[in-house]
């Protein structure tokens, strides 16, 4: 995507989860990355099976958990995706993996950050 500019993490809301979570906010970075890693895995095998309603419901619960942690580039770059899947365009979502894992990264280094 040209002159695509990746959103960061809202940092707003993760202030407000390490304020009511405290400690047990690590344990929810943890969970995060867990489900993330499980997800990608899953949009990668609906991806490599031709599978659009497998992508656009993965992709879906990766948006929601990305959203509750304030990981805005996650969820942004999901909303492309799910709307692909929907038109099952499978060639134009697996363009965006990469974007997808980057996005995944970057957000995973800055929960780390946070909870460490």
């Amino acid at each position: 995507m040209a002159g695509f500019e990746m959103p960061d993490m809202d940092q707003d809301m993760l202030a407000e989860l390490q304020d009511i979570m405290g400690a047990d906010f690590a344990t929810l970075v943890e969970s995060w990355r867990r489900d993330t890693g499980n997800r990608m895995s899953a949009i990668e095998q609906a991806l490599a099976d031709g599978d659009a309603t497998a992508l656009r419901q993965t992709v879906h619960s990766l948006k929601g958990s990305s959203s509750n942690l304030g990981a805005r580039c996650v969820v942004s770059v999901c909303i492309e995706l799910e709307k692909l899947a929907n038109l099952k365009d499978l060639a134009g979502a697996a363009a965006q993996l990469d974007a997808l894992r980057q996005a995944v990264a970057s957000a995973e280094q800055e929960l780390l950050r946070l909870a460490s």
